[in-house]
């Protein structure tokens, strides 16, 4: 062993307990920073008519407004374009005024302006009154200097800093209350605030404090406004120790949130690959012809592929395809959904710049689309193996996903909406439908939200919005973007949107008496860190297993080349066992094709 490796190792060593806690404690801060923004959620709409003094907006159910919320109003103007580029930098903006909302319905929302000078047209946009978030930190004691206190403030500062919707202003705050003669401990007092408002420009004042709770450094925080004296926020968040593995023994509760699962050992066996000349979007598994055997249901961006399972591979017995290049499948989900007994073909498509989905069931041994020209996004969970459950996802006005998620059910010859779910879940309220899935993970008869947020972290939520589980883990990370609707023309106004990353699925499998989320992760250059370059190197498959006091990994597959596009799991009664089956992607270049491979996994316990 060299020197430099001796004291390397030594080094390590010694700093290890420090670097923990202090990894501890940003996250502790993160959470804070996390919380704060949740309390603002960021929406925006348009004017669409204007009735008898009522503004309709066409903010709806499932986006994350509520009777009472105060939105700004504003007018657009010229469209500016950079003179030497001529590449469109946006459009004025004229501040109007506020509104608030009276009603919020199925379809449009209703507003009231609060001032009769307030006249809005239809085309007039909407947003969030706070789409930066100003704040200024204060204590009510002085602060010792090289306190604890005083280095979380610091650090906490910063936390804002790095996250684009706060705005932290360079105020002396201990100067102004010097030349105002104002006492340190009147500054929550409303007057004082709106003082602070005119002399800073800030909206909020965070009043942050360390105690301890038996032996803990915990951080206790107020968040006030200063237009009002409100308190918007109170919390407490404990530091230094704040993530928890599995194996500690407790119970799943309501923002108590497990972070990191604690590794053991599984019984996951490869058996076997096969290699496939083309792009492999999605497949699922399921009966198409009713008889009682599986197929596996496969799809490349045009095509719909059918695959008898032999042995431990797969054999192509049917094929359908559409025009290449005019069609874009993004996902296929299989599941008997009209309950005639043979499971229905779920594919949801991009034609051209829109969505174009439809769904294909097997008449007379042919594929047949029994609906067609589907805007909807499909995805169909089986969780545990319960009856299938359609999900559907409309495109928004300027994302590829708009808000809220239906329930989606066959009645009287015809597929039909019957509820939207809740998917207000504060800083990660855009929830798309990949990446998510139901059930009663817990057993007390609720039924949770297992999801991957968009900073690819497993996340579940119970009925009321509140947040369970969150590892630490990055999972999914799928490179692939879906960009409908990112360019949209609305009116006679051009808006942009941002393409949303696929986040592959959540699978609920039930073994025996156990229970187990399987998950996938794509292993990329720079870790979870890099969210707007995604290159993967390699990607496996996570099993979770699912117990009383939380998630613990139970086994995974080995790490190979390129992405994992989808996975399936067959059970097999007779050979009491089940088969894994996981796809991955090897893109191609200049000098090489782009092969997909289909690894085959016997898991048994």
């Amino acid at each position: 062993m060299t020197i430099f490796r001796y004291f390397l190792i030594l080094g390590l060593l010694f700093f290890a307990p420090i670097l923990s806690f202090a990894g501890q404690t940003e996250k502790a801060l993160d959470r804070v920073v996390g919380q704060i923004e949740e309390s603002f959620p960021f929406v925006e709409g348009l004017v669409i008519a204007v009735k008898n003094g009522e503004i309709i907006l066409d903010l709806k159910e499932g986006h994350p407004v509520k009777v009472g919320d105060r939105l700004r109003l504003f007018r657009y103007g010229d469209e500016l374009t950079h003179p030497s580029s001529g590449k469109k930098m946006g459009r004025m903006e004229s501040r109007l005024g506020e509104i608030e909302l009276i009603e919020v319905g199925a379809n449009f929302s209703r507003a009231l302006p609060l001032s009769p000078a307030i006249k809005a047209v239809k085309g007039d946009g909407v947003r969030a009154r706070f789409k930066s978030i100003s704040l200024l930190t204060a204590t009510r004691n002085k602060v010792k200097p090289g306190s604890e206190l005083e280095i979380l403030i610091s650090r906490l500062e910063q936390a804002f800093k790095s996250n684009p919707r706060f705005a932290i202003p360079a105020f002396d705050l201990e100067l102004w209350l010097l030349e105002s003669g104002i006492n340190r401990e009147n500054l929550v007092k409303a007057n004082v605030l709106g003082q602070l408002k005119n002399k800073a420009g800030v909206d909020f004042v965070l009043f942050p404090r360390v105690q301890k709770v038996k032996g803990r450094s915990t951080l206790q925080y107020r968040l006030l406004a200063t237009d009002s004296g409100d308190e918007v926020k109170q919390a407490r968040v404990l530091l230094g120790s704040v993530t928890r593995t599995a194996k500690s023994k407790r119970k799943i509760r309501e923002q108590k949130v497990q972070t990191s699962f604690a590794a053991d050992t599984g019984n996951v066996q490869f058996i076997g690959k096969q290699t496939f000349p083309f792009e492999i979007v999605d497949f699922d598994i399921g009966d198409i012809n009713g008889d009682g055997t599986k197929e596996v249901v496969m799809v490349d961006s045009y095509r719909v592929m059918i695959y008898r399972i032999e042995g431990d591979g797969l054999k192509r017995i049917a094929s359908v395809a559409t025009k290449e290049r005019v069609n874009q499948f993004l996902s296929v989900d299989v599941g008997d959904i009209n309950g005639n007994g043979k499971d229905e073909i779920f594919i949801t498509n991009k034609y051209s710049d829109t969505l174009g989905s439809f769904v294909l069931e097997l008449e007379n041994k042919k594929l047949k689309k029994k609906w067609k020209e589907v805007e909807h996004y499909f995805r169909i969970i089986k969780p545990f193996g319960q009856k299938p459950e359609l999900l559907a996802q409309d495109t928004g006005y300027r994302n590829p996903f708009e808000d809220g998620i239906s329930i989606i059910k066959y009645k009287d010859g015809q597929y039909r909406p019957i509820r939207t779910l809740s998917t207000d879940f504060g800083r990660n309220r855009k929830v798309i439908l990949y990446g998510l899935t139901r059930a009663d993970i817990n057993l007390d008869k609720n039924i949770e939200t297992i999801m991957l947020d968009k900073d690819y972290h497993l996340r579940v939520y119970s009925p009321t919005g509140n947040l369970l589980i969150k590892s630490d883990e990055y999972y999914g990370h799928d490179p692939r973007l879906i960009d409908i609707g990112v360019v949209r023309q609305v009116s006679d106004l051009e808006v942009q949107g941002q393409p949303v990353r696929f986040r592959g699925r959540v699978l609920l499998e039930s073994y025996g008496d156990k229970r187990f989320i399987l998950i996938p992760k794509n292993h990329t250059f720079g870790g979870g860190l890099l969210s707007n370059l995604v290159l993967v190197n390699n990607s496996n498959l996570e099993i979770l297993g699912i117990e009383k006091d939380g998630f613990e990994k139970v086994a995974e597959t080995k790490k190979q080349k390129g992405y994992l596009a989808a996975f399936q799991v067959a059970s097999f009664p007779e050979k009491k066992r089940k088969n894994i089956y996981v796809a991955t992607v090897e893109k191609g270049g200049l000098t090489s094709d782009t092969v997909s491979s289909i690894f085959t996994y016997h898991w048994t316990l």
